[in-house]
């Protein structure tokens, strides 16, 4: 026969000791990795939203310089293009970016303001100003007359093979791919 045990069930003051400091060091970890998780999905859905912007931004560019009316002017005696640009400013007829060809053509001029902060790209129409671009290292745009880029474009009669806007954000930026834009090419009469 065996001897009888008397000893009773639980657990032992170290291994008490030993459960509460990893519950402890559990509660630590979770402490830390919420916050960074909280961050993280923050800078995602910053980043997210400045793609959309970006997008937006572009979109923009690209429809109201790629149907651009060309229209003339008279000048005198000669007509002439309504476009114009150099490397910090262009000037072309776009319809109004709501009624999309409603109520008629008019001057719109996209214009790059430089200051300490960083450069601005501004769409001006009717009066309007609308900032496209802010806090930008740099922003440009050339002209394409099927032989070579130029900074400047005064062409009375017609208008270039391709216009590049480029824009070279700040340090932490969203990157801006090349923007590469075919205007139509035969004037319109008046």
């Amino acid at each position: 026969m065996s001897a009888p045990r008397n000893r009773q069930a639980g657990f032992t003051l170290i291994e008490l000791l030993v459960g509460l400091s990893l519950l402890g060091l559990m509660a630590v970890l979770i402490g830390i990795a919420v916050p960074l998780g909280i961050n993280g999905a923050e800078r995602t859905r910053s980043t997210s939203d400045d793609i959309s912007q970006l997008r937006a931004v572009q979109n923009l560019l690209r429809n109201q310089i790629s149907e651009m009316p060309p229209m003339l002017e008279l000048e005198g005696r000669r007509e002439r293009l309504l476009f114009s640009g150099d490397a910090s400013q262009m000037r072309f007829p776009a319809y109004p970016v709501q009624a999309r060809g409603l109520g008629g053509a008019g001057e719109a001029v996209l214009s790059v303001h430089r200051s300490k902060s960083g450069g601005r790209l501004v769409y001006t129409f009717a009066g309007n100003e609308r900032e496209l671009v802010s806090g930008a290292k740099a922003i440009g745009f050339s002209y394409f007359d099927g032989d070579q880029w130029r900074e400047r474009w005064d062409d009375p009669k017609r208008l270039p093979r391709l216009v590049r806007i480029t824009v070279n954000p700040q340090t932490g930026g969203p990157a801006w791919p090349e923007l590469l834009i075919a205007p139509m090419t035969e004037p319109l009469p008046r």
